[in-house]
């Protein structure tokens, strides 16, 4: 989905991102982005209690992602070292969990379907790096990337302040979007191995 508008407006991402990507250490980024993901992950719990947390965890997920993007700019400025890039794969995986922990815990959502949407996400990401073991070539986006993935847990944030179902519909969509995802990547690392 932001692919699309990726290609569609190639200039609007160096716009949002250039002026902070200039002198800033990749890594340092990388570690502030985990840090708002693990303020997500608390607050998507302490939703249950307050819904008004539920917004709160939204914009630490858009601050997650926006840092992501920015992590990324600044490590093509300062040369991609190959334990940034580890640093950096390894974080996002982190945050991963540290926002859907917080989203099984909160006693609104059915554990089965939040621990489910976190074994898919994970795999999904497992594709990714099992495919550039494989060819050298990283497979990244596509469906229900993580950028994509960050965007709805966005929503369904904002949307649970006034109706907590949301937290439990916004993680049943990522399942299924995650198990498209999921064949699809395995449809494309196939195609490439053979």
């Amino acid at each position: 989905m932001l692919e699309l508008i990726d290609r569609a407006y190639p200039s609007l991402r160096k716009d949002l991102i250039k002026p902070l990507s200039k002198k800033i250490n990749p890594n340092t980024v990388s570690f502030f982005a985990f840090i708002f993901a693990v303020l997500a992950g608390l607050c998507f719990y302490y939703g249950f209690y307050n819904p008004l947390y539920y917004g709160l965890a939204a914009i630490f997920i858009l601050l997650n992602g926006y840092l992501d993007l920015i992590d990324n700019e600044a490590a093509k400025k300062y040369g991609k070292s190959k334990y940034s890039d580890f640093l950096d794969h390894s974080l996002d995986r982190l945050s991963d969990i540290a926002i859907f922990l917080g989203i099984v815990m909160n006693p609104m959502m059915p554990m089965e379907i939040g621990f489910m949407t976190l074994v898919m996400i994970l795999l999904v990401s497992y594709l990714g790096a099992e495919a550039q073991a494989m060819t050298k070539k990283r497979i990244i986006g596509g469906l229900a990337c993580r950028a994509d993935r960050l965007i709805i847990i966005a929503a369904m944030g904002f949307l649970a302040v006034a109706s907590r179902f949301m937290i439990v519909w916004g993680t049943l969509l990522i399942l299924i979007l995650a198990v498209f995802a999921f064949v699809e990547r395995s449809y494309r690392i196939k195609g490439a191995l053979i």
